[in-house]
């Protein structure tokens, strides 16, 4: 399930636009001075110059498919990658299978990734040890602290109106948990994980 879209900039003042990349990008992540945009079936180009410019970063070979992007790691249809250069090359983590399709930070030194047979692997980088940590009914679209987002669902599951339901994306802003349906609706977590509508759109 990919969103076709551009990535534009705005100036300071909102008025002006330009076009940053044209590409189907389908992945971004931002640090300090640097910038990863995965581009469908393209590869992944990065930016040290406010995106002014971008360069092809060094992937492994066919690895052209990136599903979502951190700083220094990636998902992609054949793995996980991991830079350790700020972005110049990645290389393929071993241990985790390919169809990755989410990673985020699980703490200062934890990597927790998600592939589409609906594995969360988790990956210490100090020591390069992945191992498998839970297996969910569904593919994995995204992970996020406490929370896994699926084709069948959001967990940790709780009765209500994203139980069975295909999520796309659980994220935490402002110390509240989030998720978006795949067919519309965001919603917002309570204390107890109970979800309500908040946005319908």
């Amino acid at each position: 399930h990919h969103r076709v879209c551009s990535l534009y900039l705005r100036n300071e003042t909102g008025g002006h636009r330009r076009g940053a990349l044209t590409d189907h990008v389908s992945g971004l992540a931002v640090r300090v001075d640097d910038e990863y945009a995965g581009v469908l079936s393209d590869g992944l180009d990065m930016s040290h110059d406010a995106w002014l410019t971008w360069a092809k970063a060094v992937v492994p070979a066919g690895d052209t498919q990136f599903e979502a992007i951190i700083p220094d790691y990636a998902a992609t249809l054949l793995g996980l990658l991991e830079s350790r250069d700020s972005g110049k090359t990645w290389t393929r983590i071993a241990g985790i299978p390919d169809r990755v399709t989410a990673v985020t930070a699980a703490g200062p030194q934890l990597i927790r990734a998600g592939d589409w047979r609906g594995a969360v692997w988790l990956y210490d980088p100090v020591s390069k040890v992945a191992e498998k940590t839970d297996t969910f009914s569904g593919g994995i679209t995204s992970v996020y602290g406490p929370l896994v987002a699926t084709t069948n669902g959001v967990y940790p599951d709780r009765p209500g109106p994203l139980h069975g339901r295909e999520v796309s994306r659980v994220v935490i802003s402002s110390n509240s948990l989030w998720a978006a349906r795949a067919k519309g609706g965001i919603y917002l977590a309570d204390d107890s994980l109970n979800w309500r509508l908040a946005y319908k759109g």
